[in-house]
């Protein structure tokens, strides 16, 4: 059985929460610091579930999305009408630019998970160098196109000036955090989702799963090494999308549609706010654990495409 959450409504109206503010200052160094001091002064009613405030800045445009601390609960970032924060004014911010998690560490460690999916621009953090996928502990501000985002962490007393990140380079996601301070940011930067022809695979000795789509009489399968299973795997018709898999998609499917990622030893399918929905059990579902004796989703409601989920057992 899937272990799913269920999509009863799509929003009409996105953003609900943005409203008007006067100017800032334009980009440049203190451009952060402004937009920290924006997102910790907002008037709006506090968030009292454990996760983080994602606020977003631009000129005149201010709004606020709670990302709660939870499995099944994430944001997509981008320009798209289904994405849970919308940034409509900048042409260089993707229809579905970024995946955001509020996660838990192995030892217990509040963070927030950045995914870029594989765009041309990624993000940026202080020094403008650009960033494809971050794990962060404490308060948070980086920059989007011409948007600042702001991930404030909840329950936390705040500092008056942002923190200056402390930064570091990993391979994969970090697993301590050390119960970072929330008046502090730290700040662990990995490598980007990669396409499977980038990722040294060797199947039968390492080789975590394999995906297989079909569409009729057609079908196309690739297998998922464990490293391309925890940086992230894109399934849609966009050329940054996995291209062994893109033959037999519809235009159904979105350009962008589902990211298959593991956490903590699980593997999950996220809807990347696509326009057709992703189904599990005939249901349809934003977020849907795959299990570990395999199983099926249905990609889109109209001229579907079938996603076959085929694990391996572990190799001894």
């Amino acid at each position: 059985m899937f272990d799913h959450s269920h999509i009863s409504s799509l929003a009409r109206t996105p953003n609900a929460n943005t409203r008007f503010v006067p100017g800032g200052p334009r980009l440049e160094a203190q451009w952060l610091d402004e937009a920290y001091s924006r997102a910790r002064d907002l008037q709006a009613a506090p968030m009292t579930a454990p996760g983080l405030r994602i606020v977003w800045w631009r000129g005149d445009e201010l709004g606020w999305f709670d990302l709660v601390a939870h499995s099944r609960v994430y944001a997509v970032v981008g320009r798209h009408m289904k994405c849970d924060v919308v940034l409509p004014s900048d042409p260089s911010v993707a229809l579905r630019h970024l995946l955001l998690r509020a996660t838990t560490l192995d030892d217990g460690t509040p963070a927030l998970r950045v995914l870029d999916l594989r765009t041309s621009t990624g993000f940026h953090l202080d020094d403008d160098t650009e960033q494809r996928a971050l794990v962060a502990t404490g308060p948070l501000a980086l920059r989007l196109g011409r948007y600042a985002l702001v991930a404030i962490p909840s329950r936390a007393e705040l500092p008056e000036r942002r923190p200056s990140p402390e930064v570091i380079e990993a391979p994969r996601m970090p697993t301590h955090g050390g119960w970072s301070s929330p008046r502090r940011t730290s700040v662990t930067t990995m490598p980007p989702l990669p396409m499977l022809d980038d990722v040294a695979r060797d199947v039968a000795a390492g080789g975590h799963a394999r995906v297989t789509l079909r569409r009729g009489g057609a079908w196309a399968s690739v297998d998922l090494p464990e490293a391309a299973l925890d940086a992230g795997v894109l399934v849609g018709r966009a050329d940054r999308c996995e291209p062994r898999l893109r033959a037999v998609l519809t235009e159904s499917v979105s350009r962008v549609h589902v990211l298959l990622l593991r956490e903590h030893g699980v593997v999950h399918a996220f809807d990347c706010a696509s326009m057709q929905g992703m189904f599990a059990d005939d249901q349809r579902v934003r977020r849907v654990r795959l299990p570990d004796e395999g199983g099926t989703l249905r990609l889109a409601s109209k001229d579907p495409v079938l996603l076959e989920w085929h694990p391996r057992a572990p190799q001894v």
